[in-house]
């Protein structure tokens, strides 16, 4: 059975919607996480809330999840705290207690992370 994940949508200024999406099984080498708690930034997110950031201008070109423009709709968001639920088979070990910190992917309910690719991610859930 494939785990469900919400994805926050920002659909057009001042409009989010939140979808249901499956979440893929981690690759060999990722693991995924689940969002304990993220929050937007007074920054950029609320700027593509508010339909501020023009539409051909790219979120983050420096990281894989984010480089795309920010024409609506659109995902954004870029840090959260959560514990680690599911490890890859290449994963043989792990440091501390399963908590981690993110700040290159979008953030949401769910997230995979690639140990060998920083910015790198499969699926996006809710970052609210």
């Amino acid at each position: 059975m494939r785990e469900k994940a919400r994805q926050l949508w920002f659909c057009e200024a001042l409009r989010v919607e939140l979808r249901e999406v499956d979440m893929p099984q981690p690759s060999a080498a990722e693991v995924r996480v689940r969002t304990r708690l993220s929050a937007p930034s007074a920054g950029t997110e609320l700027l593509v809330y508010r339909g501020q950031v023009p539409a051909d201008m790219a979120l983050d070109a420096s990281l894989e999840s984010l480089a795309g423009s920010a024409a609506f709709p659109l995902q954004y968001g870029y840090a959260c705290v959560g514990e680690v639920e599911a490890i890859g088979a290449g994963i043989e070990h792990l440091e501390g207690d399963g908590r981690v910190q993110e700040n290159a992917h979008l953030v949401g309910a769910r997230i995979t992370i690639d140990e060998e690719r920083p910015g790198h991610r499969h699926d996006r859930g809710d970052g609210v």
